[in-house]
């Protein structure tokens, strides 16, 4: 089990450099928030020319789909809500850290997350500060390459 960022997550519908790594996982766990990162970084793909409109539909309508099954059978992904709770964990980690606020919500939701489930220990993510304050609070950090 393993957490991830949205820059990570998204691996696992845009064919890019670690998506084979990611596809392999067994079991992904992000923050609610990757719906809405992810599918600005999907249209993003696509006002730059990387993705055609059509598939940028398509894939943000399969990542929509996954977050919220609940059939384990469907899909390797488990959302971790963005509850107050945890945007007061995200606020506090800000100026541990110096994290952008959006970074601080998907730490505070790994955080959460191994809380419920000590066997999440990794964090995926591309971003080297968000990759070093992961680190600080004991998760080990991957960056599929």
């Amino acid at each position: 089990m393993i957490f991830a960022d949205t820059s990570a997550v998204l691996k696992l519908y845009v064919d890019e450099a670690g998506s084979d790594e990611m596809r392999s996982l067994n079991l992904v766990v992000v923050s609610a928030l990757s719906e809405v990162e992810g599918t600005s970084a999907i249209w993003r793909k696509t006002r730059i020319g990387d993705l055609e409109e059509l598939q940028a539909h398509h894939l943000i309508r399969r990542f929509r789909t996954d977050l919220r099954s609940d059939l384990f059978d469907r899909t390797n992904l488990v959302a971790v809500p963005v509850t107050s709770n945890l945007l007061s964990l995200a606020t506090e980690l800000v100026p541990v850290h110096g994290l952008k606020s959006l970074d601080a919500i998907q730490l505070a939701s790994a955080k959460a997350a191994r809380e419920a489930e000590p066997d999440l220990d990794t964090f995926a993510c591309y971003d080297r500060n968000l990759g070093r304050a992961a680190a600080s609070q004991g998760f080990r950090v991957h960056s599929p390459s």
